[in-house]
């Protein structure tokens, strides 16, 4: 066949360069032959077996003619098809008898008609069969009406096979050979179903990777190594060399129940002290369930449940506005604004902190705003304002005095440092004591004591307790200079009373006698 090939191209190299042969119009030339009986017609020295090239209005065939036997023949026809296959001969209408057993059509499609491919052997017992050189293994592919197969087919073992099936699904695993029905004693170990879901370990997956069973990444030795568990314990593994190193990440079931936490909660279970230092129920709350454990956050020797060595930040409405735990330089808690001249912060004093009127140990409350510290609570328990600029409101937003009060005061005792002098001034001599009668003319023409703010006024500026209060004793001061005066007065009267009915006893008495005298007459 190669020599054929050979001299068809030579024919053709020579037709297209000789430009000065001529040939007849019309006859047939023989090669190997002086009775040629196609236009090119190329009989081999033995045998009776003809090559023969055959051409019709649109159409070229390239054959073998046998009296024995179908030959092998390639067609190129009017539909810029080509053909390969068998037939008896080739006419000027085409190859006789031609069965076709591959084809590449106008589009570039490519088909196999009927038979099968060998690779590797030269009689194929399937669609396509594979054969490697040594050994008895063969690898298939078997098609069926809704069934494609590609595995490894041994007399010996099973081997991996491919299944593609009419349900749209794809599954691989191991089989004893492959049929026009499906894999033989097929064990599955994958399967992709028509979704598009992967199963490993199950046959039914319900999410696009459903695996059931133990899953292990990595392997730095024997132990050492992540596993993700399914089947009884359902959980994320971190394993090492030794076995009481191991972390474990999980779902709680109710094998769970004595390890402190609830089926259904989140845990970090620590293979070191056979517990569960770490647990997330089903409301979101997160617990310490190990008492003995200790969380370091910047530290890796925690001295308590939580050490946190550094700064916390919680909160971000924007670059600088969130709530800051700070533990280095100012141990503190912070709440930061948007502009830094608005923050606030709380801690306990140290050394550094001396400069703003406060002592080591402290509670501080700190305002960039003033840059001072306006309220502490020091080592006593004593609270004080420490920015004597700053004034406190309850109840109201707007204080207009140190301290502003909305509403009611409920208190044992309260003390009021002076600023004003007490009454005592009232009885002194040198001191204008108003006569009642001047007292009352004052009632009557302004509607309220003398030296005391009207109605009007009080609902007006308020009642300031200190000043009210050393005006209210300064009546009481008055009026008790009112009252002693009173008593003199009384006490002389008493006296002028006394004196009277002495004399009106007296009077009566002689009266009396004289009385008695006159009757006797």
């Amino acid at each position: 066949m190669k020599n054929f090939v050979f001299v068809i191209v030579m024919v053709l190299t020579v037709s297209l360069n000789a430009q000065t042969n001529v040939f007849p119009a019309t006859g047939n030339v023989g090669i190997g032959t002086t009775n040629p009986i196609r236009e090119l017609h190329i009989q081999k020295s033995s045998g009776t077996i003809y090559e023969l090239l055959q051409t019709g209005p649109n159409f070229l065939g390239i054959g073998v003619n046998s009296a024995m036997q179908f030959g092998p023949a390639l067609v190129f026809n009017e539909n810029s098809q080509l053909r390969i296959g068998k037939g008896s001969g080739i006419s000027a209408t085409g190859a006789t008898n031609f069965r076709e057993l591959f084809r590449i059509d106008n589009a570039g499609n490519m088909s196999l008609a009927t038979g099968k491919i060998g690779i590797g052997t030269s009689s194929p017992i399937r669609a396509l069969h594979i054969k490697k050189s040594t050994g008895t293994i063969y690898e298939l592919l078997q098609t069926g009406p809704n069934f494609l197969g590609i595995g490894v087919n041994s007399a010996m073992q099973y081997g991996p096979a491919l299944v593609f099936n009419e349900n749209s699904q794809l599954r691989i695993g191991k089989a004893s050979g492959i049929s026009t029905t499906g894999a033989t004693n097929f064990r599955e170990f994958l399967r992709v179903d028509k979704t598009g879901n992967i199963g490993i370990g199950t046959s039914t997956p319900s999410k696009l990777l459903d695996v059931y069973g133990d899953a292990k990444m990595g392997k730095l030795n024997a132990r050492h190594y992540m596993k993700i568990s399914s089947k009884e314990w359902p959980e994320l593994r971190f394993e090492t060399p030794l076995s009481n190193e191991n972390i474990r990440l999980g779902v709680a079931h109710e094998n769970h129940a004595g390890y402190g936490v609830s089926e259904g909660d989140f845990y970090v279970f620590s293979g070191t002290s056979s517990s569960m230092p770490l647990a997330v129920n089903k409301t979101g709350n997160i617990s310490l369930v190990n008492k003995k454990g200790a969380v370091g956050v910047g530290t890796n020797t925690p001295s308590k449940l939580l050490d946190v060595y550094g700064d916390a930040k919680m909160g971000k409405l924007n670059a600088r506005h969130y709530m800051k735990i700070s533990s280095k330089e100012w141990p503190e808690l912070r709440f930061e604004t948007p502009s830094g001249d608005e923050n606030i912060r709380l801690g306990v004093a140290h050394a550094n902190n001396t400069s703003y009127n406060v002592s080591e140990g402290d509670f501080y409350v700190f305002t960039r705003t003033t840059n001072t510290m306006p309220l502490v609570v020091n080592k006593n328990g004593n609270v004080s304002m420490v920015n004597k600029t700053g004034n406190v409101g309850i109840g109201t937003t707007k204080p207009d005095a140190k301290l502003t009060v909305k509403g009611n005061i409920h208190a044992e005792e309260v003390k009021i440092d002076l600023s004003v002098p007490a009454p005592d001034y009232v009885f002194k001599k040198d001191y204008d004591l108003l006569t009642i009668e001047e007292v009352q003319q004052h009632i009557i023409e302004k509607g309220h004591l003398p030296n005391i703010p009207s109605a009007s006024v009080l609902e007006a500026d308020g009642v300031e307790l200190g000043m009210m209060n050393m005006k209210l004793l300064e009546k009481i001061e008055e009026l008790t200079l009112y009252t002693i005066a009173q008593e003199k007065k009384h006490q002389e009267q008493k006296e002028v009373n006394l004196k009277l009915e002495a004399k009106n006893w007296e009077l009566e008495t002689r009266l009396t006698k004289l009385e008695a005298l006159l009757l006797k007459k």
